[in-house]
């Protein structure tokens, strides 16, 4: 079914008949602003192969097109460019003397390109006008947000030395706020253009400083989660075994839990797909294996490997069997760590 307006063909001679009204620039462009035309109509128009076949229009945009589309063919630029070649496409028509009903999907293209442009420039001048400040957050609202009370972000930003450079003066960040944009995108899943409001910067402001604040965490604090501390393990063991018997379970010297984690990922490509597939869970993944403790914490963290390898794969290559036999003698008693039944010890 085609969307538009039953119309009648126009000439294309410009020859003044008795009963036409020809409009001049200023009254077209008046009248192509108020126009309303009906949304379906069940036959093309006429002028329909003289608009597609002579008009130099690259994109005629219906509400009867698609209703699947990337997000790179809907960004600013891209509305812009549609409205320019839709109004070039108006003005061509008109100088041919068709009347805006024989160009009516033109006009409905121009209408919706410029309806986008507008609420695009209306959205980007709100973020503009935002700024992030952390003191205005509540308590309860930065425990929702980021997971942490406002002044212990401060604390942390300051202990964890996140000392981001960039490469744009305008991506200047200061630690804190480096942390927030972490803690905000790790708590919960959001898009980028959710946090646009609440930090008061663009989607590609957003990514570029949550990837260099990782690599930055990562480089100078990952070794705390890859390298099992013995020293800080022997200390917490017996609280750690406490709280676990004190829960109701029947472990009296349980210090953490073991377990492999996978996380799917799209069909990689360079002959990693059937690498990759878990015939377990009948997707592609990256596993990894993770210790946690009783505080909620990850204790020690090992991977990523292929999505296809068993947790007891991961058990021996990460030489867990081997730092177990004497991490975890504390005072003469052996600990140990619960597994499920993927953990054939």
């Amino acid at each position: 079914m085609f969307v538009g307006f039953t119309c009648r063909k126009t000439p294309y001679s410009r020859n003044r008949r008795p009963g036409i009204t020809w409009l001049g620039q200023s009254d077209f462009v008046r009248e192509l602003v108020a126009c309303r035309f009906p949304l379906v109509m069940t036959h093309p128009p006429p002028c329909r192969a003289v608009v597609a076949g002579h008009f130099p229009v690259r994109y005629v945009c219906s509400p009867a097109a698609t209703m699947a589309g990337s997000l790179r063919e809907h960004r600013l630029h891209r509305w812009i460019s549609r409205r320019r070649s839709m109004a070039n496409a108006l003005r061509v028509g008109h100088a041919m003397g068709l009347y805006l009903a024989d160009l009516a999907v033109l006009v409905r293209a121009y209408r919706r390109a410029q309806r986008e442009v507008t609420l695009l420039l209306v959205r980007s001048a709100s973020v503009r006008a935002s700024s992030f400040i952390l003191n205005a957050f509540s308590s309860e609202e930065s425990l929702v947000l980021f997971r942490f009370l406002p002044h212990h972000i401060g604390q942390l930003a300051a202990l964890l030395e996140l000392d981001v450079r960039f490469g744009y003066p305008r991506y200047f960040v200061d630690a804190a706020e480096c942390l927030c944009i972490m803690l905000r995108r790790l708590s919960s899943p959001a898009r980028w253009m959710d946090l646009e409001e609440l930090f008061g910067r663009s989607r590609s402001a957003l990514c570029a400083v949550f990837l260099a604040s990782v690599d930055r965490f990562v480089s100078k604090w990952g070794h705390l989660v890859s390298e099992w501390r013995g020293d800080f393990m022997r200390e917490r063991a017996p609280r750690f075994a406490a709280r676990i018997e004190a829960a109701g379970a029947s472990l009296d010297r349980c210090v953490g839990f073991i377990d492999g984690t996978a996380l799917f990922v799209s069909r990689p490509r360079g002959g990693l797909q059937r690498a990759c597939y878990s015939g377990h869970k009948r997707k592609h993944a990256l596993k990894f294996q993770n210790v946690l403790t009783p505080d909620g914490l990850f204790f020690h963290l090992f991977g990523p490997v292929e999505g296809r390898r068993h947790d007891m794969t991961l058990y021996h290559e990460s030489a867990m069997d081997a730092t177990l036999a004497d991490a975890l003698i504390v005072g003469g008693e052996q600990y140990y760590l619960y597994g499920d039944v993927a953990y054939m010890v």
